[in-house]
């Protein structure tokens, strides 16, 4: 994950990033398979974007879906939109048509966000943080470097605990300074592990894992929060190697994730949803059910479910 300093015009906000982007808009200059893709790692938000013009190409380049964007509204004196990166295009014709506010050069590097928020963090204090000095100006979007971000990580916290992010506080208690995102290759937690640090774990793989699916169920897309899990695809119990592995994870909703865990519901190799036969279609749990079976399943902005690991369920749970 890489975070980037973006500066922001209140026009500019109101066409892209407060609103949507309309369908037929988007039409006359992308392509409908393309459309799609926008669409499906959209989720319940819409279609929302900003962009960069051709003088910040090595910064568009190296950006990648589920990195942070936090946007600066000018005059504000402060960050004011926490977003993450779903997909990137390049097309000036369209960066021409929605963005009134422009310079000599075209926003025509365009990316697409979602779980977008609003959200007040002083920018002079917040850049201080990651070694700017305080009158640092976000002229251009700008991504902090990986040192600064692990340095700040490693002073203050987890990054997402600044930000006003769809996650309780009350299941983020406890772990900050204790984990930490940068270059993790290895997902695992031992049995000896006290159960207050194994909750404090889970706590920090479930505020990942929601995140990343925009705090929507990714069955049905619910967003209420107290009807949302962030669930393991393999089981705690049955690979160390994976507890923590984002990509082991899915946001669900209560009815969804039992469903899941239990192989009433399985996921195929192409991500569509499949409702295991061995239910009724007729009874009270095949109604609820049967509205997910054929439909495909949410994908999340980063660390899509493992196939392997979806393999592994489905193997428990034949048809």
């Amino acid at each position: 994950m890489s975070l980037y300093f973006v500066p922001a015009n209140r026009q500019n906000l109101d066409c892209s990033i407060e609103q949507n982007v309309p369908l037929e808009r988007l039409a006359r200059y992308v392509s409908g398979s393309i459309i799609e893709e926008i669409q499906a790692r959209a989720g319940m938000e819409g279609i929302r974007c900003w962009a960069m013009t051709h003088t910040k190409r090595a910064t568009f380049d190296a950006m990648r879906p589920g990195d942070i964007v936090l946007l600066s509204e000018r005059g504000t004196k402060r960050f004011t939109h926490y977003a993450q990166v779903t997909f990137k295009l390049e097309n000036k014709a369209l960066g021409d048509d929605l963005w009134p506010v422009k310079g000599e050069n075209s926003w025509e590097l365009i990316y697409f966000l979602r779980n977008i928020r609003h959200v007040s963090i002083p920018k002079a204090e917040f850049v201080t943080r990651f070694g700017y000095q305080p009158n640092f100006d976000v002229a251009g979007a700008i991504r902090v470097s990986d040192e600064r971000v692990q340095a700040f990580e490693a002073r203050h916290g987890p990054i997402e605990d600044w930000f006003d992010i769809p996650y309780s506080h009350e299941e983020f208690t406890g772990v900050l300074g204790e984990l930490h995102d940068a270059a993790i290759s290895n997902y695992s937690a031992d049995d000896v592990t006290a159960v207050a640090k194994r909750r404090r774990l889970h706590a920090r793989f479930a505020a990942q894992v929601k995140a990343n699916y925009g705090t929507a169920c990714a069955m049905c897309g619910i967003t209420e929060q107290d009807f949302l899990v962030a669930g393991h695809i393999v089981a705690w119990a049955e690979d160390t190697k994976n507890r923590l592995n984002p990509a082991n994870g899915l946001c669900l909703c209560v009815l969804h994730d039992r469903a899941f865990e239990r192989g009433y519901l399985i996921i195929d190799e192409g991500f569509y949803i499949r409702m295991n036969r061995r239910i009724r279609p007729d009874s009270p749990l095949g109604k609820q059910l049967k509205d997910m079976d054929g439909l495909r399943l949410r994908l999340p902005v980063s660390h899509p479910p493992a196939p392997d690991l979806l393999k592994r369920h489905r193997d428990r749970f034949p048809l």
